[in-house]
């Protein structure tokens, strides 16, 4: 009986001391290598259908409508870097638009051009044209003219002003080419210009200018009669003091404006009046005349089609300023001028 218990008790240390060997013997083998496997990333293939052609889609939605509501007319662009660029169908204001091919597999990127007095420009997402239809739907806004009203801070008064659609001076009046103010300055020598002009879009959830770009007033004022003009936009004047930005202009905005020597960026103008205060004091010792009368012009850059300007593939440039670069310097927002003839006597 005691042999028995002694042959137990041996082999239960020798189970320990095998036991012990094992774990000393894994704690300590070397650390195994893994091999890292180089691994690429296999973009998944666009689905195209046997004919190699997507049939390209697009909506234009109003985004300052209360409600869902699209527009037409505007010309709206499939463009493409490593393909041929492509004219949308025709826009509808209920349905999407008329299909157009695009290449299957390509990149692409929906460009909306403005459509002056209607509709603003609009970049969309840049997509791969997949399976047999692509739909690309783009939120832009409706853009329209201005309003304006313009109040003589030294006689505390509104201006009357002509070419407009409204002769009531305490309302805001529609601008058409060349308006001009009837109240005329009586300027004499070491005097001033002191007003304020309130703007805003001439009808309810629309814009004049598109955000993301430049709205500007233009001034053309003689540097020999006039100072240069301090602009601000608010209530107060000396707060927020524009810088004039004329030598940033785009090229063809330059030429166009060749006539005027400054240009200030007064932001986006809604269907709320924005205040823009405008001081200018005539030169020392000078006294205009009604040939010396300053003018204001307003504009706006969009997009449009370059007349000039392809790029590799020989498809025209959409480019982004106030004035087209054709041979009339078209004005890329609106149809007729914006602007106003600050009259002096």
């Amino acid at each position: 009986m005691a042999s028995n218990k002694t042959l137990l008790t041996v082999s239960i240390i020798i189970l320990i001391v095998l036991v012990t060997i094992i774990i000393f013997l894994w704690a300590n083998q070397p650390e195994k290598v893994i091999p890292i496997i180089n691994q690429t990333t296999v973009e998944s293939k666009p689905i195209c259908p046997s004919s190699g052609i997507t049939q390209g889609y697009v909506k234009f939605e109003d985004d300052l409508t209360p409600i869902t509501t699209y527009r037409n007319g505007m010309d709206i662009w499939f463009d493409s870097l490593s393909s041929n660029n492509v004219k949308a169908g025709t826009v509808s204001l209920i349905d999407w638009s008329i299909a157009v091919d695009l290449d299957c597999g390509e990149k692409y990127k929906p460009v909306a051009l403005t459509l002056a007095d209607k509709t603003s420009s609009v970049v969309g997402q840049e997509f791969i044209a997949t399976g047999p239809n692509s739909r690309q739907r783009l939120l832009g806004s409706s853009i329209r003219q201005l309003e304006v009203r313009i109040k003589n801070l030294i006689t505390d008064s509104y201006i009357d002003i002509t070419n407009t659609q409204d002769t009531d001076n305490t309302n805001s009046q529609q601008l058409d080419s060349d308006s001009t103010t009837t109240s005329t300055f009586a300027i004499e020598s070491d005097d001033y210009i002191d007003i304020q002009i309130l703007l805003k879009s001439n009808e309810s959830k629309t814009v004049f200018g598109e955000e993301g770009l430049y709205t500007f007033l233009c001034v053309d004022s003689n540097k020999d009669v006039w100072e240069q003009p301090l602009v601000s936009v608010g209530e107060n004047l000396g707060i927020n003091v524009l810088t004039d930005m004329f030598s940033r202009l785009k090229p063809s905005d330059s030429k166009a404006l060749a006539d005027y020597e400054y240009c200030y960026s007064i932001g986006q103008i809604g269907g709320v009046s924005k205040s823009i205060n405008y001081y200018q004091e005539t030169a020392i010792g000078t006294n205009p005349t009604s040939e010396d009368s300053p003018k204001l012009l307003f504009v706006a850059e969009g997009r449009y089609l370059s007349s000039k300007e392809v790029d590799e593939k020989g498809d025209k440039k959409i480019l982004v300023g106030a004035f087209q670069d054709d041979t009339s310097s078209t004005l890329v927002a609106t149809v007729n001028p914006q602007k106003i003839i600050l009259e002096v006597s």
